[in-house]
């Protein structure tokens, strides 16, 4: 077990990708006409109303621009994207994962975004601006973090201590896999650490994990390995990287405290969690949503 080891959480970051936006802003302002930029996102319908609020506000502020938000499904995200283009029917502007961008780009998909801001002009997250072939084509507009939500009263009825919320007290690797041993139950009520426990039949299981590529990429990050250096070479071969996804294949395969990755999926986690189908699952924090609602 490498001592460096913590169950932390790391930042992911998206990309919003901005096709034609640059050009329409600046048509709006000559032509004195309003116009109307739609907007493409992933997310559940509270996501969608805390964008709309952003919108209203964008809206008051001006008279020239109006935005008509997209929503479309996470899983079928890329999928969808591509039918509109076949249509010529894509969003002016919209967020997309990093893994689609250089397809997209390289297909001439993204427009120039060299000219949306001025030279003095703040950007947002300037340094994570997204180029190809030296241009940029589009900015990350926010940074992600995973999480570690649970079932408080699970815990409380077992009597085992929850996951920390500060740093300075995370779990090393050993004490999260002794801790979702305890709360893994089959049909009968035994945990995982019970010799009667039943691992073909498990009621609840400790731990999910989203089925998202990039999260693996988090496990491996978080054993001191990666899945690409800084120069962009794949170096996920190594020892430290092997380690990291092979901890998340032992939660199935060995400690039998997860079900097998991707046999869930980002959406159903959320609803394994409140029907009791598990004590913690790990995603981002755009989940808070789910549980919080409207304010």
């Amino acid at each position: 077990m490498k001592k460096g080891f913590h169950l932390l959480s790391l930042v992911i970051v998206f990309t919003m990708l901005l096709p034609l936006i640059a050009g329409v802003a600046a048509l709006a302002e000559t032509a004195g006409d309003r116009v109307t930029i739609t907007y493409s996102m992933w997310g559940n319908d509270e996501e969608l109303r805390v964008l709309n609020e952003a919108i209203a506000k964008f809206e008051s502020e001006q008279d020239k621009i109006h935005v008509e938000a997209i929503q479309i499904d996470r899983a079928d995200y890329v999928g969808a994207l591509n039918t509109r283009a076949a249509g010529n029917d894509l969003p002016d502007s919209g967020i997309m994962a990093e893994d689609a961008v250089l397809m997209w780009a390289s297909q001439g998909m993204l427009a120039d975004a060299s000219n949306m801001y001025a030279a003095d002009e703040p950007k947002p997250l300037d340094s994570l601006a997204f180029t190809y072939q030296g241009k940029p084509v589009g900015y990350s507009v926010a940074n992600e973090i995973l999480l570690t939500f649970y079932d408080k009263k699970a815990f409380a009825d077992a009597g085992v201590t929850p996951p920390p919320a500060s740093a300075d007290k995370a779990w090393d690797w050993d004490t999260f896999v002794d801790v979702a041993k305890q709360m893994t139950i089959d049909v009968n009520g035994n945990n995982a650490k019970s010799p009667d426990f039943d691992v073909n039949n498990i009621k609840r299981y400790g731990v999910m994990l989203c089925p998202d590529f990039w999260q693996l990429e988090v496990w491996s990050v978080m054993n001191g390995g990666a899945w690409y250096d800084k120069d962009g070479n794949v170096v996920i071969n190594s020892p430290e990287a092997i380690e990291g996804l092979q901890r998340v294949a032992d939660l199935a395969l060995v400690h039998h405290v997860a079900p097998q990755y991707g046999t869930n999926t980002a959406t159903t986690i959320d609803q394994d969690l409140a029907a009791g189908n598990a004590a913690m699952y790990i995603n981002g924090q755009w989940s808070i949503g789910v549980w919080l609602g409207p304010a």
